[in-house]
């Protein structure tokens, strides 16, 4: 769209940067990466500020990553963190986010052992 090839050439800093939809100023969030994107729409759903408990999740989850993670196993992570740390609501929002970018991690289900960071670490991030 033109709005679209007028923010190729802008800086993200730059203060004329159209606000789009959702104001996402230029298509930042939905354009990210995958990841990315679900964690973006954990935080628009949990509202507060993104270190709180969306930050919580995915750093705590990111302790786990292995070379051959792929999305689907990097989701079903961050839905047990979600569920180890807070409860099925917040996991439920998790999954929910990761539907929305087109990633199906498994059945909703509460872990029966705490994450491996866990095992290692002792505590939370």
């Amino acid at each position: 769209s033109d709005n679209d090839s007028t923010i190729k050439n802008m800086a993200l800093h730059d203060p004329k940067i159209p606000n789009t939809e959702d104001d996402d100023w230029g298509g930042v969030h939905k354009k990210s990466g995958i990841p990315s994107h679900a964690f973006y729409l954990v935080c628009r759903e949990l509202g507060g500020f993104s270190y709180e408990k969306p930050g919580v999740i995915w750093c705590n989850t990111l302790l786990d990553v292995t070379p051959d993670e792929d999305f689907s196993s990097f989701a079903r992570r961050t839905i047990a963190t979600a569920f180890y740390l807070y409860d099925a609501q917040i996991a439920g929002i998790v999954k929910e986010a990761w539907l929305k970018v087109g990633i199906k991690p498994e059945e909703l289900s509460k872990p029966t052992t705490a994450p491996s960071w866990v095992k290692r670490m002792g505590r939370v991030i």
